[in-house]
C-alpha cells in the first residue's frame, strides 16, 4: 500500500494553526484548487496522487481537484498523458473527481489542433476553472517565483482567504 501523504492541508472551517478537529473529518469532501506552472507540476502531482490513493485524508470520497496548468508550449506540458487519463478516469463512478485547464503563454498563434485556453493565468481563468472559496476549499500554488506571485495576488482578489491557500516552489 501506498503511503498516506505527508503534506497536510486543513481547509478554511478549520481556524489557521489549529489543530484538525474531529467535525472536520465529518463535514465532507474537500474541493482542492491547484495552479501550476511548467515543473511545478511535480509536487501537484504528488498531491493528486495523494487524493486518489487516499481520499479519507482529504475529506473522503467525493473529493474535487481543478488544476490549471501554465507551460510556454504545448511540449514544455509534463504529465500531459497522464493528466488527462486522471480526468478520463474522474468520470467513472467512485474515481476523483479532476479536471484540468491548459493554458499556453507563448508568443505567437496557437498551435494547430489546440483547443485549450492560451495567455498567462488571469481571475477570469481562475473564476471559470477552479473551486469557489468556501469552508472546504483549499488552493495550492506551485510554479516558477513570479506565477507564483501572480496567481496569488489573483486569488486573494477573487476572495479566496489567506488561511485558504498554499503556496510551494517548483
Amino acid at each position: 500500500a501506498a503511503p498516506e501523504p505527508t503534506l497536510r492541508l486543513v481547509p478554511s472551517i478549520a481556524l489557521p494553526d489549529a489543530e484538525p478537529s474531529p467535525q472536520l473529518e465529518e463535514a465532507g469532501p474537500w474541493a482542492v484548487g491547484m495552479v501550476a506552472g511548467g515543473t511545478g507540476i511535480a509536487p501537484i502531482w504528488q498531491l493528486l496522487t495523494a487524493m486518489r490513493l487516499h481520499p479519507a485524508c482529504f475529506g473522503g470520497a467525493g473529493c474535487s481537484a481543478r488544476l490549471v496548468y501554465s507551460n510556454t508550449r504545448r511540449e514544455d506540458i509534463l504529465l500531459r498523458a497522464e493528466l488527462a487519463g486522471l480526468a478520463q478516469a474522474a468520470e467513472g463512478q467512485g474515481a476523483l473527481d479532476f479536471k484540468c485547464l491548459h493554458t499556453l503563454t507563448g508568443a505567437g498563434v496557437q498551435p494547430e489542433g489546440w483547443d485549450e485556453t492560451s495567455g498567462r493565468i488571469n481571475q477570469a481563468m481562475l473564476l471559470s476553472a477552479l473551486p469557489r472559496p468556501s469552508p472546504r476549499t483549499v488552493v495550492v500554488v506551485c510554479g516558477p517565483a513570479g506565477m507564483n506571485e501572480a496567481a496569488m495576488r489573483i486569488l486573494r482578489g477573487c476572495g479566496y482567504a489567506e488561511h485558504m491557500l498554499v503556496e510551494l516552489e517548483a
